[in-house]
């Protein structure tokens, strides 16, 4: 699942017009459940942010046995959220996000 801002352009670090307090842009590898915490390196102001790109990315060698894809977003805090997917991962999938207030 991937979903992109009309702001976000190639290249830069943060969306246009977004001060870089209020963007947060990471990676998580994912272990064998069916969900991953994002934490973010420091805390936004408030718990109101989008989620402008979520991606579940397969690492691993040969074709990737599941079509991991997420499916809810729960537990929005100023430090971070909680992905859920459709079945259970494994340290071959990895999660990029990018958030802002």
């Amino acid at each position: 699942l991937g979903i992109v801002n009309s702001l976000y352009r190639d290249g830069q670090t943060f969306p246009s017009g977004t001060a870089s307090s209020n963007y947060r842009e990471g990676s998580v590898t994912l272990s064998t459940t069916d969900s991953a915490t994002v934490t973010f390196s420091t805390a936004l102001s408030a718990a109101t942010y989008d989620i402008i790109s979520l991606e579940v990315i397969y690492t691993g060698a040969g074709s990737p046995g599941l079509k991991l894809s997420s499916q809810t977003i729960d537990d929005k805090a100023t430090t971070g959220f909680t992905v859920y997917f459709n079945g259970d991962a494994t340290t071959d999938y990895r999660l990029d996000y990018k958030v802002t207030l």
